[in-house]
């Protein structure tokens, strides 16, 4: 049987707040799959009703062809029938128990037998790095490991579905880029579907195969990491994922210009308006800032205001009239100073409305 995740106009309130609002998905058995969005868009929300911790006020949930909730048949299946398993934010570790009993108490309070909790501990460590580690206590370990004894509790239950609610927020850099890649491995490795819960947007590229971006309760774009960034579905989602560049346009005698910066050069060169989005001549025009090329017969000309080392990168600041410009280069490429004059060209340029 297929185990796929399916929400069918799943709603929830809380008070006047519509919290989610008519959402419907279908997750796939295996996927990994990403919640993205600002605090309180509802992604939190959605997972504790997967969960089963919130109840849903509208919809349906179904895992394959198992109903979890309906508001319709008056139906909630319990979290501890529903086959998942969950890491929170929070390390959620206990201090007292070493990291083998972390890991196999859950296990003994489902009166497994000890051979058969013994076996699935020691494959949960194993999973997840912690062979070697099991006499330990949580309080000597680095955060890292204490979040993997979180997740070594949860896959040792054998669950259906991996639910993780920002589990790597707590973490300092290093750790939480490692543990991404840990995740994704375990993925691969035992098959299981995983939700993410992030508004970190660098998360969701890394671990997802594919991710939905939320918005005030509202789904904006569902779809693949590499179709969200180079194809978002408006502004929003195009300001959301990556590094972004809105500038006001102003269009004249059928020429796009940055607004009050004429004598920059007009934008038309080399690539053509949407002309749909102008209200009276006025417009947004959306860029990365690593889709900027400096070019000596660039349409757009501008200043050097600053320049920042990033390491393998560049990051400058351009200005052009009153607005300023961000540009993403290879350190090796480009030799901008600040205070230099430059043109620019545009490889990807995107129109909305202001």
């Amino acid at each position: 049987m297929v185990d796929n995740i399916r929400l069918v106009d799943v709603t929830k309130r809380f008070g006047e707040v519509i919290a989610v609002n008519r959402l419907n998905l279908e997750i796939k058995q295996g996927e990994c799959f990403s919640f993205l969005g600002p605090s309180g868009c509802g992604k939190t929300t959605t997972l504790r009703m997967l969960a089963g911790f919130e109840d849903l006020d509208e919809g349906e949930m179904y895992v394959g062809d198992t109903l979890v909730s309906s508001s319709i048949k008056k139906y909630y299946l319990q979290p501890e029938k529903r086959g998942f398993g969950m890491v929170f934010q929070a390390f959620a570790v206990w201090p007292h128990m070493n990291v083998y009993e972390n890991v196999a108490f859950p296990l003994r309070v489902k009166r497994i037998s000890r051979e058969e909790v013994d076996r699935r501990t020691k494959e949960a460590l194993a999973n997840t790095r912690l062979s070697g580690l099991e006499k330990s206590f949580p309080g000597e370990l680095s955060g890292g490991q204490q979040q993997r004894i979180a997740l070594a509790r949860a896959i040792a239950l054998n669950p259906r579905v991996l639910l993780l609610d920002e589990p790597l927020s707590n973490l300092d850099p290093h750790n939480r880029e490692s543990m991404r890649f840990e995740i994704k491995d375990l993925q691969r490795q035992l098959g299981v579907t995983i939700l993410f819960v992030t508004h970190d947007q660098s998360e969701a590229m890394a671990l997802s195969d594919r991710m939905l971006v939320m918005r005030d309760g509202l789904v904006q774009q569902v779809d693949t990491p590499v179709n969200i960034y180079y194809n978002p579905a408006n502004k929003f989602v195009f300001s959301f994922i990556g590094l972004s560049n809105f500038v006001p346009v102003e269009m004249s005698d059928g020429k796009v210009y940055v607004d009050g910066a004429k004598g920059a050069g007009s934008l038309n060169k080399g690539t053509e308006a949407d002309k749909s989005v102008f209200k009276e001549g006025k417009a947004l025009v959306a860029f990365r800032p690593s889709d900027v090329v400096f070019e000596e017969e660039g349409p757009i000309a501008g200043r050097v205001i600053r320049r920042t080392f990033l390491g393998e990168l560049v990051d400058y600041r351009i200005k052009v009239g009153e607005h300023d410009i961000r540009v993403q280069k290879n350190r090796q490429a480009f030799q901008l100073k600040e205070g230099d004059n430059c043109r620019m060209g545009f490889k990807k340029l995107l129109w909305y409305e202001r």
